[in-house]
């Protein structure tokens, strides 16, 4: 985990975009704490190719590993996500899912909204 957390903290987004890739291995084994790791860690990055990396290995997660974990990360961190790291990673869920998750995205959007006002 030390080189994991390394990656997802370097500069370079190559780097950070392998600490979300390699967590894969985790998923394909039933674990997805890694790939949940490395997406809390990366929900600020500024990067859109971080924002689909991490999306695809959290789609990657609830698909293989556990359904239930991933929407709680999503019901906790959906305001906080970037909008393509949201869709990537609600893509196999169900469509009444995946509207209740993007409602919980934008109410955190529209409070952010209201607090530039």
């Amino acid at each position: 985990m030390a080189t994991l957390d390394s990656l997802i903290a370097s500069e370079s987004l190559w780097e950070r975009r392998v600490a979300m890739i390699s967590t894969l291995a985790w998923v394909r084994a039933g674990d997805a704490e890694p790939t949940f790791r490395v997406a809390r860690a990366s929900l600020h990055d500024t990067e859109p190719l971080m924002h689909k990396a991490s999306g695809w290995m959290l789609r990657e997660a609830g698909k293989r590993a556990n359904r239930s974990e991933l929407t709680a990360f999503l019901e906790e961190h959906a305001g906080a996500m970037p909008r393509t790291m949201l869709s990537c990673a609600i893509e196999h869920l169900e469509p009444t899912e995946r509207v209740r998750l993007r409602a919980i995205a934008h109410v955190a959007a529209d409070a952010l909204s209201d607090a530039d006002r």
